[in-house]
Parts: C-alpha cells; sequence; structure tokens
C-alpha cells in the first residue's frame, strides 16, 4: 500500500512507518473517510495521501484522535474524513442563486469560494436552488438532492503533491453485476435489520401549492390547496397496490383487508400526470419493509454469492426467503468498510434504495460517532496489554507476551496475536534505522536478536521519539540498505 503524510500547508513529511491497521469507509452520498492505527505521531490537519487496492489515490486529513497506551508504546488511532469534507466545510457562501441550470453549472457555483473544481458531470437536466448563509460542502449537497445525483471525489497526484481536486457527479454511482445475495435463516454471519412499520400499501400525492384566483379568473397572490391528480385517476387522489394490499393490508372489520395510507409531497411539481407517475414510483419503495443487511466478504464467498470486488452503489437484486413469498428487492450497496492491508476483508450494506435526503440524515447520524471495529479491536490489545500492569509499561516483549496469553485465556484468546505483530513491525523498522547507521538502535537490536528479549523502555523511546519526516536522500538510502540486508 502506498501511503505518506504532509502537514497541513502540504508540504511532505514522508511514509507512515508502523502501520497496524487501515480501513476506509465509502457510503454513497454519506461516509467517506480513512482510519488508520499507527505508531507514528500526526498533527490535527495533517494530510493523507494513498493509493486504494483498486488503484485510485485519495487525500484524506487528520480530524481526530485517540491515544492508548501498549506494550509497544503508545498507539495512535486516527479518524481522517475525506479532503473535500473538511475542505468545503470552511468555505463559506453568503448568497447564490443558481436557477434554471444544469448541474455541472449548479456544482461550480457551490464550489465558487473553494479551490475544488468541477468534475465529471452527468446531464441531470435543469433545475434551480439557492445557497445563503452556507458552506460549500452543504452546498454540493443540496446540487446532488436537487439535481437527483450522486457525489465522488477524485485527486490527482503528481509525485508526492496533489495537483488537482474534482467533485464529480453522477446520476447514479455503482455498476450493475448482476449480483444476486439470498438471505435466509440458516445464512450466519449476517445482521439484518427490519422495520416493517413503514410499509403503506396506498398514498396520497401532492403538489404544487395552487394560486388563488377570484371570480374574473385574476390572481390573488395567495394560495389555497396542493395539486392533486384525481382528475386524471378517475377522481381518487391517491394511488394503491392490490398485491401490498393482500400482504401489508389490515383487517377491514367487515372480512376483508384495508389500505395502510401513507402520503408524498412533490413541492415542484406542477403537473397532474406527472405527479401521478411520481408518486407511484413512491409507492414502489414504500410498500415492502425497510430491510438492510450487513455481510463480510467471506460470509459472501461461503454462501457463494460472488461479491468480488464489489464497491459502493453496485446494484443487487436481494431475495428474503424469512418471508413467505420471499421477498424480492431491487436494491444496491450503499456502503463498504474495506480493510486496505489485507485485501479481501471488506464489509457490505446493502438495503431497501434511499434517497439522497435519507441518505444526507444517516451521514449526519453516522458523523456523530468514529467508533469502528478497529478501534475495538486495539482497545481488546491494550487492555490486555495493561492487565495486571504495575505502573512499569517498558517491560520486555517476553513478559508481554506471557500476560496477554494468560489474560487471551479469559477473554477468548482475541489478543493473543498482537505482541507477535507489534514485534515483527518493530524488528523490521529497528533494522531499516540500524542499516541507515544509528549505532544506539543498531546496539539495541543486536541485544534483541541476542537474546530474543528487547528492552522496550529505551528502545521504544527512541523509536517513537523519532519523526516520520524524512528527506528524499534518506529514504534512498533506507532502500539501499535493506536490498544489500536482504541480498546478504
Amino acid at each position: 500500500m502506498i501511503l505518506w503524510a504532509c502537514d497541513r500547508w502540504e508540504a511532505y513529511k514522508g511514509p507512515i512507518k508502523t502501520l497496524f491497521e487501515c480501513e476506509d469507509t465509502r457510503e454513497v452520498n454519506g461516509e467517506n473517510a480513512l482510519s488508520i492505527t499507527t505508531l507514528a505521531r500526526l498533527d490535527k490537519g495533517d494530510r493523507l495521501v494513498w493509493r486504494d487496492l483498486k488503484g485510485r489515490w485519495h487525500e484524506n486529513i487528520v480530524d481526530g484522535v485517540e491515544e492508548e497506551r501498549a506494550s509497544a508504546g503508545i498507539l495512535y488511532t486516527y479518524y481522517c474524513p475525506t479532503s473535500a469534507q473538511i475542505e468545503l466545510l470552511g468555505d463559506y457562501l453568503e448568497d447564490k442563486r443558481p436557477y434554471d441550470v444544469s448541474a455541472y453549472a449548479a456544482l461550480a457555483s457551490a464550489l465558487s469560494s473553494s479551490r475544488w473544481q468541477v468534475g465529471t458531470v452527468a446531464d441531470l437536466g435543469q433545475a434551480g436552488t439557492n445557497f445563503y448563509h452556507t458552506n460549500a460542502w452543504a452546498a454540493i449537497h443540496d446540487v446532488a438532492d436537487t439535481w437527483g445525483g450522486e457525489l465522488s471525489f477524485e485527486i490527482q497526484v503528481s509525485g508526492t503533491k496533489v495537483t488537482a481536486r474534482r467533485v464529480c457527479m453522477a446520476k447514479q454511482v455503482g455498476e450493475d453485476n448482476g449480483k444476486r445475495f439470498t438471505y435466509a435463516k440458516d445464512l450466519v454471519s449476517v445482521k439484518r435489520s427490519v422495520d416493517e412499520g413503514n410499509v403503506c400499501t396506498a398514498l396520497y400525492g401532492y403538489g404544487k401549492s395552487l394560486q388563488t384566483a377570484d371570480e374574473d379568473g385574476n390572481l390573488t397572490g395567495g394560495y389555497d390547496r396542493k395539486l392533486t391528480f384525481g382528475g386524471v385517476n378517475g377522481g381518487q387522489n391517491w394511488v394503491g397496490s392490490a398485491d401490498a394490499l393482500a400482504r401489508w393490508g389490515r383487517p377491514d372489520g367487515k372480512g376483508g383487508k384495508a389500505h395502510v395510507f401513507g402520503d408524498v409531497e412533490f413541492s415542484d411539481c406542477e403537473d397532474a400526470a406527472e405527479l401521478k407517475k411520481l408518486t407511484e414510483a413512491q409507492l414502489a419503495k414504500s410498500c415492502v419493509p425497510t430491510v438492510s443487511y450487513t455481510v463480510d466478504a467471506v460470509a459472501l464467498a461461503r454462501a457463494g454469492e460472488g461479491f468480488e470486488g464489489a464497491d459502493e452503489g453496485d446494484l443487487v437484486t436481494v431475495v428474503d426467503k424469512v418471508y413467505d413469498p420471499p421477498l424480492r428487492v431491487r436494491t444496491r450497496i450503499t456502503k463498504v468498510v474495506e480493510d486496505q492491508l489485507r485485501p479481501g476483508e471488506v464489509t457490505y450494506t446493502f438495503g431497501n434504495y434511499q434517497t439522497v435526503a435519507e441518505l444526507m440524515a444517516a451521514q449526519k447520524s453516522a458523523a456523530k460517532s468514529t467508533a469502528s471495529t478497529i478501534r475495538a479491536t486495539v482497545t481488546e490489545a491494550v487492555n490486555a496489554s495493561n492487565k495486571a500492569s504495575t505502573g512499569k509499561w517498558g517491560e520486555s516483549l517476553a513478559a508481554a507476551e506471557e500476560r496477554q496469553k494468560a489474560y487471551a485465556k479469559e477473554v477468548g484468546g482475541t489478543a493473543q496475536d498482537y505482541t507477535d505483530q507489534i514485534r515483527d513491525e518493530l524488528d523490521k523498522a529497528l533494522k531499516e534505522y540500524a542499516d541507515n547507521g544509528d549505532t544506539t538502535l543498531e546496539e539495541a537490536l543486536k541485544k534483541y536478536s541476542d537474546d530474543g528479549n528487547l528492552a522496550l523502555d529505551e528502545v521504544l523511546r527512541l523509536y517513537t521519539d523519532t519523526s516520520i519526516e524524512q528527506s528524499e536522500s534518506v529514504l534512498k538510502q533506507i532502500d539501499e540498505a535493506n536490498k544489500e540486508y536482504l541480498e546478504g
């Protein structure tokens, strides 16, 4: 994996030497962030530039940090949203009013106060909105909501510099590769969330508020009722589904079934026929339960689903056999959490189709919590290494291993391999510095290799006090030293 750090002014600092966890979260019009765990000390505002497993470049900014003391030293877990979010939240718009323009023009207006440029934008027709006393991040999501598009971000890299930053918008991100997921009671390792309380079998539809007129037909300047479509629907201002009525209706008290009604409003719609079509489209989504599934790639492979390479936004057919008859939903992968250090370790979330507004609400909820599985894992490891500690953390790796083995028996073995991982990473890092001519670390490394019992109190202090900033010439020397070491 390629990943380096720059300071907030984009000056190159160097690669992260020890990287224990690196988890990328991508959500359609939602969370886009990187979480890393390392021994390297980074400052708030530092930039991480990296290339993912699919070869795409990203830029994230350190926004939050959690520190934990472990047997290997201080572990830092950094939460790093995409640079687009951090920067655009700080770019202010006083009053912009893009009316009757393309999505490209509206996006350009939303980005006018920032250094971000407009990238590829789909033809989504003409519409209008306004950005009044808001920030550019909210404005681009307003464009996505108004024009019905989905956002993505791309950067261009030359050497160690980011040379271009672009905001793109497609009608729909992702692809349709014919993937199919079947959920049944005997499929394990799948988290399934169901909300049947929102099911409607019939919907009233309302459009734009109509202006009132006097007896002569002159507009009075006031507003009366909202547009309905009864005139093009046999006098009935609602549409219903016979299939949904049979399956999700309620008793009518006469031995039959009654509709479960709801309503929907399209405040910009001025045509009754179009309003009916929009209401029918919404009914197709509202007459099935809201169901979401969270599952990892291993479970999918075991079930023969074949989701290799799937990405956020991809279309999926879900067959849920818990329902009788089975519930069939055409849906999308809404969220991907991918381990960038361990190819194939991916968690997918997919469920009923959500509008941009619904995804925005989910994003706000997700932004309140930066906790993740990776942090829980680190916490378990730290607790294991610190349990029964006397306050002296600089003990040998061998002693730390013994304590962790004892603790692992109590908690089910979750932390037993953690010390081995730390030791391997430290060994590698110490070799690099020793080969580069640091005699102090050479002596410490010799002690480690001679008796297999590394005294951490001195060596880790030296190691963790070392800055990650390195000149290109020093990095080249380290590469040459490693080459000679391997050849020898």
